[in-house]
């Protein structure tokens, strides 16, 4: 780091051309650790942290349709919850090729990864077309 800033002057926050190497390979985690500086870690009943919001049991019939699956591709039809296709489409990536269509969302639970292991969860039970199996996605309360 620059030399420390004068006695009795405001100091300021360091900017990524100020730090050393290690500082900068530091900073990730340093900002990971501000994210989550207010999470109840210690409380009782605290809440679980998902690790993902949509589940995939099973797999797709081709690499096309989990391509546009994972890049958030996705289209819905007529109807269709919005807020369930807000969250499938949470982290949108480019894609080439054909969207995935979306055609049903029925209330029911499922199995989600959560810091704590698996746990069954109030989900929507997700059907796509030409998809073998549903999924499941968790939308905020």
């Amino acid at each position: 780091m620059r030399d420390a800033p004068a006695r009795g002057s405001r100091r300021r926050q360091p900017t990524v051309v100020d730090m050393t190497i290690p500082d900068y390979r530091r900073e990730p985690a340093r900002k990971g650790l501000r994210a989550w500086s207010a999470f109840p870690a210690g409380r009782q009943h605290r809440p679980l942290v998902l690790l993902s919001s949509v589940t995939m049991p099973g797999g797709f019939r081709t690499s096309e349709q989990k391509m546009a699956f994972v890049r958030g591709a996705i289209e819905a039809v007529p109807g269709f919850p919005a807020d369930v296709l807000k969250v499938m489409r949470s982290e949108p990536h480019d894609h080439a090729g054909l969207s995935l269509t979306v055609t049903t969302a029925v209330k029911a639970s499922t199995q989600f990864s959560t810091d704590r292991g698996r746990r069954q969860l109030p989900a929507w039970k997700v059907r796509a077309w030409d998809v073998p199996n549903s999924f499941g996605c968790s939308t905020p309360p």
